[in-house]
């Protein structure tokens, strides 16, 4: 704990500073996301996926058949599998990156649902992170999903063409 502790005030620290640094220059944390047309972090979890029913039905659901496995499933896993390894107090930094990368998913924006390769894009964090988690803790199940989320090459393939 102790070194995970001194590890990630290590890291936080210095953007901490940083983000203090943007706000009081260009007036805004650089926590967000941009682009044109980009829309806030959410409040209400899973509102950003659940705003793309009020455009289309059948994209939601569409959606959350190609997302709900491969986004939303390792996302919930994550934040109950680091509460569990926090309040046990077995934490290292697979744990604390697992818990932070799970945790932003359910509250990503509207901007970033909507765009698959967007959340391709964001999602990279918790992937690496579940997979370092799994391979660290040698969680057999996590090792042999892992290559599931090979399919979803398949959108950045569809996307290059």
């Amino acid at each position: 704990w102790s070194r995970a502790f001194r590890l990630g005030i290590c890291t936080l620290l210095p953007f901490g500073l940083f983000q203090f640094w943007l706000l009081s220059t260009f007036g805004s944390f650089g926590i967000g996301v941009g682009g044109e047309m980009a829309t806030p972090f959410e409040w209400i979890p899973l509102m950003g996926l659940l705003r793309i029913g009020a455009f289309s039905q059948t994209l939601l659901w569409a959606s959350l058949v190609v997302f709900g496995p491969f986004v939303l499933l390792p996302a919930f896993w994550g934040i109950w599998t680091a509460a569990v390894e926090i309040f046990q107090r077995r934490v290292d930094l697979t744990v604390i990156a697992l818990a932070l990368n799970a945790i932003i998913i359910p509250f990503l924006p509207f901007a970033v649902f909507r765009e698959p390769g967007g959340l391709l894009r964001f999602i990279c964090g918790l992937v690496i992170a579940v997979l370092l988690y799994g391979a660290r803790h040698r969680h057999r199940r996590v090792l042999l999903y892992a290559p599931l989320w090979l399919i979803l090459n398949v959108f950045l393939l569809k996307g290059a063409g």
